[in-house]
């Protein structure tokens, strides 16, 4: 648990930095303001036409007329319009909201040579030839449809659209525009209508708006706009107006792959999940056909250095080996003797363990006994079995978990992760919240990392004190705050998001509670869980009255349970309830001293130096496979229900020479 609030508290501090840096660019890109060049000695606009044609799905049809004075060569022009524009707007009660827009494109005619393209989020019509120049008066005729989508606000519908937009270089004269909608307008409509005119934020109206053919028909003119002047129409429509296109598809797949993830998730817990409980039962011994090396991978499925050096106490204790202190120039120095060879029915890896260390090994003929061999100098003798050996003791215990059922279920997790992202992204780009699609997608990797670490936690829960399991669920906790919070953010009522949202929210709180109650070990494993479990318990719970009677039963209890303690992470502990208790010295270990007065310290030092030795064999193993690997190798703003202004509506952006 510790590693995983370590590695939780690095994501979020990275997730922070990256939120950090996305709001500093956003903020500068809001704050920063475009300059535009006059460039109205270069050519001018003598007369602009723009006649719109709406249809009842909030499509515009527009065709728009330029006749165009170049005062240098030039190859001709091009139409700029920003392809997201955000609108501001005002209820009745007063509270102001926005809405981010993305709008869609289609060119169906221009009288001139041509080519569009999307570029910076600008969508381009560009006019002319880069193999000719234009004539110094030239018209231009460009038929294109801006589908403007729904407007996603309960209270109305409204047209709202910069006919010309506020980025135009140059002046234009003899501006004539014509609007048709789909419907007849009430007279109330009528009046409220507006179109404002001059620079971006301007206030200023037009005042000869003209309403024909049953009020579905508005015509304006204006004489004169200067460089970085635009118009802007906004007409408030009944709520229902528009019947805007279907574009939710990519929402039904979504919610079809949430109901699908659940079904998957629910079968994965149905098939690969061990149902039998865990049941500790207080207890001074495990499984015989386990050794210390087992349970160490049985508790948390892989093999550390500590549950291999626990073997030299397990083998000590079953009288294979002892442990001779010397006196080498005043320094106590540790050594391993052989005593006899281990037996047949010996795991593969112990045997591959013991013969590194002893193999060569043969009795000297004065004194009977087998050479002595330097804890310390372990490594040399090991190095070159020791990840063998690691492999065997997983291999060898792998029948006590479901292989296949971590695999499922890391699949799970991932997939959790990528439909939170997929479904985030799809909603705030269809309601073009670019941040908060980023962020579902941080969101899908937070989930991924932080639910793996769950669950490998959650496998070896039983090993975790209180206070570590408490951290735990309060790192959970922050984590779902967070998604929720996001998911919130993301909300738009009105594109009938919230359902699919819900939907997402739900997947991950289920996957949470099956990850929380998924059991990867097998009917065996989960009794042999118990045993270790129970073992635990009994070091960690027994007082010292009763283990002093039953070391009077039993004198080598203390050296029994010791090598699974270690392995336990429980060995201080079992040791110090031994202090002041009378323990035999094993026959396994000698000393130089016999003034020396053996106890838990002496075999504490053993094991550790043990699991020292073992270390800088593992370490100099990979250094050496690391060196052999070496060898090989722009938006607009604006509008409300009682007012708007220039530039404030959808689309507009401009019109340049090139």
């Amino acid at each position: 648990m510790k590693n995983f609030l370590g590695r939780f508290i690095y994501i979020a501090i990275l997730l922070i930095l990256v939120i950090g840096v996305f709001a500093f660019v956003f903020i500068q890109n809001l704050l920063s303001t475009p300059t535009l060049q006059d460039n109205s000695h270069e050519y001018q606009i003598t007369k602009y036409d723009a006649n719109i044609i709406i249809d009842e799905h909030n499509v515009l049809n527009i065709t728009e007329t330029l006749n165009v004075h170049f005062s240098v060569a030039s190859h001709g022009i091009f139409r700029a319009i920003p392809e997201t524009s955000t609108i501001y707007y005002t209820k009745e009660n007063g509270e102001t909201y926005s809405k981010k827009y993305k709008l869609k494109f289609e060119v169906i005619e221009v009288n001139q040579t041509f080519k569009s393209f999307t570029e910076n989020g600008v969508f381009y019509i560009q006019v002319g030839s880069a193999n000719n120049y234009a004539n110094a008066d030239s018209v231009y005729i460009l038929n294109y449809k801006v589908d403007l989508g729904n407007d996603r606000i309960g209270e109305f519908d409204q047209f709202y659209y910069n006919v010309l937009g506020n980025l135009t270089d140059t002046t234009v004269e003899n501006v004539n525009i014509s609007i048709k909608f789909p419907k007849n307008l009430d007279e109330k409509i009528v009046e409220s209508s507006k179109a404002f005119v001059g620079e971006f934020g301007s206030s200023q109206t037009v005042d000869n708006l003209t309403w024909a053919e049953n009020n579905s028909l508005l015509t304006l003119s204006y004489d004169f706009l200067d460089v970085g002047e635009g118009i802007t129409v906004k007409v408030t429509l009944p709520d229902g107006y528009f019947n805007p296109y279907f574009d939710g598809w990519l929402i039904i797949v979504n919610t079809i792959l949430i109901i699908a993830l659940a079904i998957f998730a629910i079968y994965v817990y149905k098939k690969y999940s061990t149902k039998k409980m865990v049941i500790p039962v207080i207890q001074f011994n495990v499984d015989k056909k386990y050794t210390s090396a087992d349970v160490g991978y049985i508790m948390d499925k892989k093999v550390d250095n500590k549950d291999v050096a626990s073997l030299i106490i397990y083998w000590a204790q079953h009288g294979y080996l002892k442990i001779v202190e010397q006196k080498i120039k005043k320094k106590s120095v540790t050594y391993l003797q052989k005593i006899k060879d281990l037996p047949s029915s010996a795991k593969p890896y112990e045997k591959s363990f013991f013969d590194a260390i002893f193999a060569k090994d043969k009795i000297n003929s004065a004194s009977g006994e087998y050479p002595l061999h330097e804890i310390n100098s372990l490594g040399k003798n090991t190095q070159p079995i020791m990840q063998e050996v690691k492999n065997e003791i997983a291999f060898t215990n792998l029948h006590l978990f479901q292989s296949s059922g971590v695999a499922v279920r890391n699949w799970l997790i991932f997939l959790t992760g990528a439909l939170f992202a997929l479904v985030g992204i799809v909603v705030n780009l269809k309601t073009v919240s670019t941040i908060y699609a980023i962020l579902s997608g941080l969101g899908g990797i937070l989930i991924i990392l932080v639910f793996y670490l769950m669950s490998r936690n959650r496998d070896f829960s039983h090993f975790n004190p209180t206070y570590k399991k408490v951290l735990g669920w309060i790192g959970i906790f922050i984590v779902f705050a967070l998604l929720i919070a996001l998911m919130i953010l993301s909300f738009d009522f009105y594109v009938d998001f919230c359902f699919t949202c819900f939907l997402v929210l739900l997947d991950v709180v289920l996957v949470f509670c099956i990850i929380f109650n998924f059991n990867i070990r097998t009917n065996e494993g989960v009794e042999e869980l118990g045993d270790i479990v129970g073992l635990k318990n009994f070091i960690e719970a027994t007082e010292k009255d009763r283990l002093n009677l039953m070391l009077k039963e039993d004198p080598s209890i203390f050296y029994n349970v010791l090598p699974y303690a270690y392995v336990l992470g429980v060995y201080d502990k079992w040791c110090k309830k031994f202090e002041e208790l009378a323990i035999t010295p094993p026959s396994w270990y000698v000393t130089y001293d016999d003034n020396v007065i053996f106890n838990s310290i002496i075999i504490m030092n053993i094991l550790d130096n043990s699991c020292n030795s073992l270390l800088t064999s593992i370490n100099t193993v990979q250094m050496a496979q690391l060196a052999k690997t070496v060898q090989d190798i722009g938006g607009s703003i604006g509008g409300s229900v009682g007012g708007g202004f220039s530039g404030g509506g959808m689309g507009g952006g401009g019109v340049g020479r090139w």
